[in-house]
């Protein structure tokens, strides 16, 4: 949750957020590893309590998106 930030704000967040994980290593028993992040984001103005699920499931469908997309990447739900 990112109040007062914004379309824009939001997706330069995840975007930071994606391309931070994408350039730190991870260590396992195989040796070090490359990890991705795709994230879905959704943004809204003020909702009642019953819109915030509909705002999750934006966002849900916007990172499958990303997922379909090839992964390691940020797609933005689009007002429906």
């Amino acid at each position: 949750m990112l109040p007062e930030c914004g379309d824009s704000g939001a997706l330069a967040v995840a975007e930071r957020v994606r391309a931070a994980i994408a350039d730190q290593p991870v260590a396992s028993n195989a040796g070090e590893i490359k990890a991705s992040l795709s994230l879905g984001v959704a943004t809204a103005g003020r909702m009642t309590p019953l819109q915030y699920n509909e705002l999750i499931s934006r966002a849900d469908r916007a990172l499958y998106r990303a997922k379909d997309k090839g992964r390691n990447c940020v797609v933005f739900a689009m007002a429906e």
